[in-house]
């Protein structure tokens, strides 16, 4: 009887501790199936992410004319504006600047300006923006625009660097060899003529709007033409500043910073009075005892700084092949 009764505790313990286990089981596995699966992050994008300068030089047709519309797209937090924006059309040139907002909504950048007519909506590849027009107009107005890019340049504070010396480089979107027809229609410049003082097949032409972050002492800006062809532009100084010198080495620091170091810098001494005194190098100038070559050497073409009192001080951007001419 005792044996019976042992057989049959054993065998509720059994059946009991078999439940618990399956009990418990149960349990964890409808709470492992409850909890939720580990799924990829959605990125937030936030408007800083575009922060920025984009650079842009639109072309549009309406059939009977081309428009061109370049300049900066600036993105601050959502906000943005065109910069340092000229638009040209039949042969003049006018500055329009646009404002409004630049956010990142339904996996694309979608600019709109607050006129409320003229907006992009525009695929992000890598940092540049490939952009549609989703109003009514793109910048260009009236007109057929293709392909719109705003191609990424610069961050903010280099963009106020940039801004801040832009006179002084060779424009962006400046191609050597294009005819008298192009520069003045796309570029917007007075009509062509001869240029005095240099080679005879030389012509010479200046923009019909330059940039509103024009350079202190800078005198004009002129594209230079060989048989009608770009070869050169330059950015002039005023020839009688009081101290030429000191000019020259802030200008020379400002190209240094954005093309490093030139080719070769070369001082041309016809008197040796204050040679060993750089204090009175800009007496020096002035006085012509010294006049200054520096050259960057590219691919295709040469920067030049040519500094003589009262006689040449530029900032050069020539082809190769043209430098004896001018």
């Amino acid at each position: 009887m005792k044996k019976n009764c042992l057989r049959i505790v054993m065998c509720l313990a059994i059946i009991f501790g078999l439940c618990g286990c399956g009990n418990s089981n149960s349990s964890e596995s409808q709470n492992n199936t409850s909890k939720p699966t580990n799924k990829p992050e959605v990125k937030k994008y936030d408007n800083k992410d575009y922060d920025g300068s984009y650079y842009f030089d639109i072309t549009g047709d309406n059939g009977s004319y081309t428009f061109v519309a370049k300049g900066y797209l600036v993105i601050d937090n959502g906000d943005c504006k065109t910069e340092n924006q000229f638009n040209s059309s039949q042969g003049s040139a006018y500055k329009r600047d646009y404002i409004g907002t630049c956010k990142f909504e339904n996996e694309k950048l979608n600019i709109k300006f607050k006129d409320g007519s003229y907006g992009y909506s525009c695929n992000v590849e890598n940092k540049d923006l490939n952009c549609e027009i989703s109003n009514i107009y793109g910048i260009t107005g009236n007109t057929t625009e293709n392909n719109t890019i705003f191609k990424y340049k610069y961050n903010l504070e280099e963009w106020e660097d940039y801004k801040q010396y832009f006179s002084l480089y060779m424009p962006e979107d400046l191609r050597w060899n294009i005819s008298s027809v192009e520069l003045i229609e796309k570029y917007g410049t007075e009509k062509i003529d001869s240029a005095p003082n240099f080679s005879k097949d030389l012509s010479w032409t200046h923009p019909l709007y330059t940039s509103p972050y024009k350079s202190s002492y800078v005198d004009e800006y002129t594209y230079l033409l060989s048989n009608d062809k770009l070869v050169a532009y330059f950015v002039e100084f005023e020839e009688d500043y009081s101290n030429p010198y000191s000019l020259y080495k802030d200008v020379k620091d400002v190209l240094v910073k954005k093309y490093g170091n030139p080719s070769s810098e070369k001082f041309n001494w016809t008197d040796n009075t204050y040679k060993d005194d750089e204090s009175k190098w800009n007496d020096a100038m002035r006085y012509n005892h010294l006049d200054i070559m520096t050259i960057w050497n590219f691919d295709g073409y040469k920067l030049i700084l040519k500094w003589k009192y009262k006689d040449a001080m530029n900032v050069e951007y020539v082809l190769n092949g043209n430098e004896g001419k001018i």
